[in-house]
């Protein structure tokens, strides 16, 4: 599977060493396969070459795993790892099965399968075949798994087979009795002797006379009862080896020349004997019953049983010669023997009376030594030489110490098994070989070295030669032409004699067709069975037309063509199938011919044979579409099936196929959304951003607001250069010099100075299809006909970089408006300075196919356009968030606020501690925060009561006042947010100004002479005058109308903060008065920064001539008066200090007052000033009303001060002076720009029928006759904006809020 991944956890000792490690093998990913290669090889139980063997082999088809004993292929007892059983371990984790294990031999397959069990891997295991002698295997064998399950399915026919099959196994038992025998009798050590080391099987058979002597002289079968018998462990029995080769390998003779020499053998002297053992004729010795081995030249085997089941594989029996022991005698006590002596078994020599030495022939040492041949007593060797010396440098054998005797008995043991083993080889497999044969039997080999090492061997070849069946190569015949004999003796030259198994001869089998068998000979098949005639048919069909087809498939139906055929429809067919002349009715007329179709208006062109009420209508629908009043272009036959159909005639199609809308948005793109009766534009554009110059490209949505591009405009020729940033409006004059650079077909670039040569098209080298398109739209010249040596602006020319469109330059400019961003005296002459056009500009686009227009010339016009779209998206980013605020402070209710306030201020309880030494570090703190200089309200942190850095609030009453008010924080944060947005149009004038004041700053002081005496405010003055456009005012309208929710959130929290001191004012046991006069202080701070927001938000109106939004302000200024005022005339009264004031509270009462009054007036009267007459209504509405409600609160204060009351009934201004939407959607008409950017509305259809002032700035504003006035411009997107913020309205146009 190509996403199959294997997991290979598994392969980790430890769980936790893996840790996040990416464990899975991709075998497709070769990084995947490098990677877990290495993590194999560092952290796995698997060694770096058992790992890479299990990666090889999951990654491939076939994997050959190789290498010697112990490298851990399938076992490795070093690092207890299995790199079979770990692949097994792999394979079954991963869900991959059934798998097949082949082994060859049972053993092998019995040991895989124990190490599959050890590991754990699986008990899901079915063993085929029966001779496993593993118990554990045993249970997995499907015999067992059949009879377990009561479902044996064995067929027990074979009773023959398995009797010639156990005959041979009992050869094979005898055979390997012989191979694996414990005790290697000493003819067969020197059998091997005599043919690899000859020299030291001549000195074995010929010891020294005295050695010889006393093997005579202590034989163990001098009583003629047949063989002693030498008892083992477990009470077995064997018999004593009294060859000479044991009688030197036990190192006899030495032990014998030690027992002289200290004395502990005298025959000389007459003694008490000692109470015999069988076994043993040296008194003073002992024999060895070490529980090591049966025998003490043993090589390590074990004894088995003797007895051996029949069923018991040959190479698992281990088999030991049966000997009848003697009776056992008693047992005597053994002498201790030295530490310094070898031991060996000794028995006592009996009188002889005819043959031998007796006692009597000596009397001392020196005589019995002379008797047995001995001129004086041999030295014990104590030697101790390598086995290579011991079998290089070949000496007397019986002069070697003990130990060398032992190391080269050791060997000679190990060498003599290996060759017995090689010896019997060729027997067992000549008896393997004679089990398995069935029709014949081949043995290929080296015929002359098996015949000089084996007596069976060269027996067999022997009766080889002798049936003349031996040769240098096999003898190959066909079965069907055995006459053709081939010998083969090389590898691959068999399947070129025999390709098929057969000869190279043609098959000569006729088949029963009577063709001969297309095949050379083989020996499959032999009656030609599937063998298939590959000859031509010779039968011919009912009407004369021979069969096409091969001779052995079915000649079925007649395909012979019969030329022109009428059919009946009467149209005449080219070629008819002869067996197709007899159903004409049934074939397909492909004659095209024009139809009416029955369920539309269209008619079609078809095969004659298609019925016209099953063809689908391809033909545009072209009726009209209700949702927007355009000819459907879709398929006739979908609006089809977007219509019920009637049961005869045709389908009115009312509805049609949904479509896309297409209308060009603000940005230039088409609105993708589907059109329908109650379309609304998409607001969010999801083509790609227009921002793209030559240092990058912007990679949001057109929707999303971006900031312009930073870096230095790349506008410049040899006689001008931009000095502003790439994102901002290009600020320098077009170039009209022509280009004096070449293109690279060598002629002249056809362009002005300043423009992308490497773009322009060549008005001589361009292809045909571009020679002939317009380049001059005036004139309706082609491009061909234009002549730019001229040099003049009407024959140079401009290709578009986005499209490769050309133009001439008068063209161009005409089409972009160049008139309006540049100032000449005369159309034609050069150019005099930069013009900033007021109102929406949409983006410049190719006249011929609307991609964008990017060349450089045109950067002012294209720049100017995409800051508008940015402004745009600025502000319906803006208007949606402070539609987003302005819902929720609308859905907030300040009556259950309060309502929590009482409920948890009357609960809280603070404990009396001691009064801080000072709160002035706070104090100053607030002071500071209010004297920041930024055209920003307070931050959200600064309001904060827990903020520790401004205010001194008890932990409990923080978290309270954070639980009650948290929505209100939420949404003056948003709030706050809004403020901070710079506008695309003021983002790129404060580069376009930064980046000309330090040019001009620079050039001042790298000239010290003409220095003036302030260069920065001189660079100032010189940065406003090269920025080509004045600073943009009208985009901060949302920033005020944010400061207005800020303001009104801030005045809640002051309303609900005073209702909490009223509520624990009554509880000072529970409330001291140090917090007290610490949440008074809270408040008073949220009033001073209210003061100085509506500050910064009234200059901000007035700063961009927004009227109204001044006005609106001067009410907020009012009411933010007042509210301060109100709550230092609480605290007075809660503090008992008004008695002490009263007449400077009155004296303040009269001051506010009058001022309440003065600012009305004049407020009113600036309105109206710049206002006409019908504002009067709007002005009384939204000012008027709610600023006489505050000059009255003045006067009912003074009044209650007066009158020396403590208590007046305070009048909630909350009803006057809701929070409205920053945009009140909800009139019908079009949106407009006055000269100064400012958006009204005209009602009804929208179109301009009287003249009137702008309601923020004054300027001229409509039209008449349905004519707009010039200096006005079209807002359509404001369209768009208004239908996001209010989904419920219809087609409802942008509306003044005020």
């Amino acid at each position: 599977m190509p996403t199959f991944e294997f997991d290979l956890s598994c392969l980790f000792p430890n769980s936790e060493e893996i840790g996040d490690r990416d464990l899975t093998l991709s075998v497709t990913d070769p990084r995947s396969v490098e990677y877990v290669r290495a993590e194999l090889r560092r952290h796995s139980r698997l060694d770096p070459s058992q790992a890479d063997a299990v990666v090889d082999a999951l990654t491939r088809e076939l994997a050959l795993i190789q290498g010697p004993p112990g490298t851990g292929k399938v076992t490795s007892f070093i690092h207890l790892s299995f790199t079979g059983v770990e692949l097994l371990r792999v394979l079954r984790a991963n869900n991959v099965g059934p798998i097949l294990m082949i082994a060859f031999t049972n053993h092998a397959l019995d040991h895989m399968l124990t190490s599959v069990l050890d590991a754990g891997i699986t008990k899901k295991i079915i063993r085929l075949g029966s001779r496993s002698t593993d118990e554990r295997i045993s249970q997995f064998s499907i015999e067992t798994l059949e009879m377990v399950n009561e479902e044996s399915r064995l067929n027990r026919t074979f009773a023959g087979k398995r009797r010639e099959l156990k005959n041979i196994q009992e050869t094979i038992r005898k055979l390997m009795e012989n191979v694996l025998k414990h005790d290697l009798d000493s003819n067969e050590v020197m059998k091997y002797l005599s043919t690899f080391h000859p020299e030291h099987h001549a000195y074995l058979n010929r010891p020294l006379p005295w050695i010889r002597n006393i093997k005579t002289l202590f034989a163990d079968n001098d009583d003629g009862e047949g063989e002693w018998q030498q008892q083992g462990r477990r009470g077995k029995a064997f018999t004593k080896d009294m060859s000479f080769y044991a009688f030197w390998r036990d190192g006899s003779d030495l032990e014998f020349v030690g027992a002289l020499s200290d004395g502990s053998y005298t025959p000389w002297r007459p003694a008490t004997p000692p109470q015999e053992t069988i076994g043993n004729r040296f008194d003073i010795l002992k024999q060895d019953d070490s529980p090591s081995s049966d025998d003490e030249y043993a090589t390590g085997e074990e004894d088995e049983d003797d007895s051996q089941s029949e069923d018991v594989p040959a190479e698992d029996a281990w088999m030991t010669v049966n000997v009848k022991p003697p009776p056992e005698p008693a047992r005597t006590e053994e002498a201790p023997v030295p530490s310094t002596q070898t031991t060996i078994p000794f028995v006592e020599p009996e009188n002889r009376d005819d043959r031998g030495i007796s006692q009597a022939d000596f009397k001392d040492l020196d005589g019995f030594l002379a008797e047995i041949g001995c001129s004086q007593l041999p030295v014990i060797p104590t030697s101790n030489r390598p086995l290579e010396e011991l079998l290089e440098e070949v000496g007397d054998v019986w002069t070697m110490s003990i130990l060398e005797r032992n190391v080269l008995h050791n060997f000679w043991v190990n060498q003599t098994r290996i060759e017995l083993a090689e010896s019997q080889k060729g027997e067992f497999e000549r008896l393997l070989a004679l089990s398995r044969a069935r029709e014949g039997l081949f043995i290929f080999g080296n015929a002359a070295n098996l015949s000089s090492r084996s007596r069976m061997w060269h027996q067999v070849i022997e009766e080889l030669e002798t049936n003349e069946a031996l040769g240098p190569a096999l003898p190959i015949a066909c079965h069907r032409h055995p006459e053709t004999l081939e010998y083969v003796s090389v590898p691959g030259q068999l399947p070129q004699i025999a390709p098929d198994g057969g000869c190279m001869r043609p098959c000569d089998f006729r088949l029963n067709c009577g063709h001969m068998c297309p095949f050379k000979c083989h020996s499959d098949d032999q009656k030609h069975a599937s063998v298939t005639c590959t000859q031509s048919c010779t039968r011919l069909c009912t009407r004369g037309h021979p069969c096409a087809k091969l001779c052995a498939a079915p000649c079925g139906d007649c395909f012979f063509p019969v030329a022109n055929v009428e059919l009946p429809c009467g149209h005449s067919k080219a070629s008819v199938p002869c067996h197709q002349l007899s159903t004409l009715e049934n074939i397909f007329c492909d004659l095209e011919v024009i139809k009416e179709l029955p369920h539309c208006e269209h008619t079609a062109t078809m095969p004659c044979s298609i019925d016209p009420s099953t063809y689908l209508c391809k033909a545009p629908c072209g009726g009209i579409m209700g949702c927007c009043g355009r000819t459907c272009k879709a398929k006739c036959s979908e609006c089809q099936q977007k219509n019920t159909a009637p049961e005869e005639g045709r389908i009115q199609r009312s509805e049609h196929l949904p479509h896309p809308c297409q209308k060009p948005l603000f940005c230039e793109h088409l609105c993708q959304e589907h059109c329908s009766e109650d379309h609304k534009h998409t607001v969010s554009c999801k083509e790609p951003c227009r921002q793209a110059c030559s240092h990058a490209r912007c990679r949001l949505p057109c929707s999303a607001s971006c900031a312009p591009c930073q870096e230095p405009c790349t506008w410049s020729c040899l006689h001008r250069s931009c000095p502003v940033p790439c994102g901002s409006v290009c600020a320098r004059l077009p170039c009209d010099v022509p280009c004096e650079k070449t293109l690279r077909c060598g002629h002249r670039c056809p362009s002005v100075c300043g423009e992308e040569c490497d773009v322009q098209i060549c008005p001589r080298c361009a292809p045909g299809d571009k020679k002939n398109q317009v380049a001059d739209f005036i004139m309706q010249r082609t491009l061909s006909e234009v002549e730019p040596e001229l040099g003049t602006l009407d024959e140079m020319t401009i290709t578009i970089p986005s499209c490769k469109h050309t133009f001439t330059i008068e063209t161009l400019d005409g089409h972009c408006g160049m008139s309006d961003f540049y100032l000449q005296k005369e159309p034609g002459e050069r150019w005099l300075g930069l013009l900033s056009p007021v109102g929406f500009r949409k983006p410049p686009a190719c006249p011929t196919c609307r991609s964008p227009i990017t060349a450089p010339r045109y950067g002012r016009i294209f720049k100017r356009a995409d800051l508008d779209i940015l402004e745009q998206n600025v502000a319906a980013r803006m208007s949606r968030a402070l539609d987003r605020v302005q819902t929720s402070i609308l859905r907030i209710s300040e009556d259950e606020m309060k309502a929590q306030v009482i409920r948890l201020a009357g609960a809280i309880k603070i404990r009396p501690s001691k009064t801080p030494k000072s709160t002035k570090k706070q104090a100053k703190a607030r002071s500071e925060e209010l004297k920041t200089q930024k055209e920003l309200p307070v931050s959200e942190h600064a309001l904060n009561a827990a903020n520790n850095t401004l205010h001194v609030i008890d932990s409990a009453v923080t978290k309270d006042w954070r639980t009650i008010t948290h929505p209100l924080f939420n949404a003056y944060r948003e709030a706050a947010a809004v403020t901070d947005t710079r506008s695309a149009h003021m983002h790129a004038w404060e580069s376009a100004f930064t980046f000309l004041f330090q040019h001009e700053l620079s050039a001042l002081m790298n000239n010290p002479s003409r220095l003036p005496s302030r260069p920065h405010e001189n660079a100032m003055r010189l940065a406003k005058l090269h920025v080509g456009q004045s600073r943009p005012l009208a985009d901060r309208r949302f920033v005020v109308e944010a400061f207005w929710c800020t303001l009104h959130i801030r005045l809640t929290l002051i309303s609900l903060g005073r209702t909490w001191l009223e509520e624990v004012g009554k509880r000072e046991a529970d409330y001291p008065q140090y917090h007290f006069h610490q949440w008074a202080n809270y408040i008073k701070f949220i009033l001073k920064s209210c003061s100085r927001d509506v500050d910064i938000a009234l200059e901000l109106a007035r700063s961009s001539d927004s009227h109204r939004q001044v006005t609106k302000t001067s009410l907020l200024y009012m009411r933010v008066k007042l509210e301060d005022f109100r709550f230092g005339f609480y605290m007075n009264k809660e503090t008992g200090a008004i008695k002490d004031h009263r007449p400077d509270l009155v004296k303040a009462v009269e001051e506010h007052g009058c001022e309440a009054r003065q600012l009305m007036t004049g407020v009113v009267a600036e309105h109206l000033a710049n206002k006409p007459e019908e504002e009067v209504s709007w002005l009384k509405e939204n000012f008027s009303d709610a600023a006489h409600t505050i000059v009255d609160e003045w006067n009912t204060i003074k009044e209650a001060l007066i009158r020396g009351s403590t208590f007046y009934q305070e009048v909630s201004l909350k009803e006057q002076m809701e929070i409205v939407r920053a945009f009140n959607f909800g009139y019908t008409g079009h949106f407009y720009n006055c000269e100064n950017g400012h958006t009204f509305v005209i009602t009804e259809c929208g179109g301009a029928m009287e003249r009137s002032v702008c309601p923020e700035c004054g300027s001229p504003i409509g039209g008449e006759s349905h004519r707009l006035d010039s200096r006005n411009t079209r807002a359509s997107q404001y369209d768009d904006l208004a239908r996001e913020a209010h989904r419920g309205i219809g087609e409802t146009p942008w509306a003044n809020p005020y």
